[in-house]
């Protein structure tokens, strides 16, 4: 049995594939700040027997929601120099919903000086650099 689980701000959803390849889900609600709970809850909510889990995928946009929604403790960023400038400006710009112009996004965490690496991670989590 194959199980992803994605805690979510509002809710905590859970997608199996079982052995004879028939899909299932379930959903609960989160339950900050005890994250794992709503993990626990939709596991039992999907009546999937833990024991039979071969593999367990998990995931969560807690941690993306807390820093675009400015909550939780400061934030830094260790980044590749070639990165450094898409993560300073937040990835690009977006539209907004009145005018449909083209406005920057605020930057996800401050940009201080500091080092930054001349390297970057290649298939099989190598290191490359020059």
């Amino acid at each position: 049995m194959r199980v992803a689980t994605d805690i979510g701000g509002t809710f905590t959803d859970l997608v199996y594939l079982d052995d004879q390849g028939r899909v299932g889900m379930a959903k609960t609600d989160t339950t900050p700040p005890d994250f794992e709970e709503g993990v626990v809850n939709v596991l039992r909510k999907s009546g999937i027997d833990p024991r039979s889990v071969t593999t367990l995928i998990h995931g969560t946009t807690v941690i993306i929601n807390a820093l675009t929604e400015r909550k939780g403790v400061k934030t830094g960023l260790l980044t590749t120099k070639a990165s450094a400038t898409y993560w300073k400006s937040a990835g690009g710009t977006a539209p907004t919903c009145s005018t449909c112009a083209t406005k920057s996004p605020f930057p996800l965490c401050r940009v201080i000086s500091g080092s930054r690496w001349r390297s970057a991670l290649i298939p099989k989590g190598k290191s490359w650099s020059r």
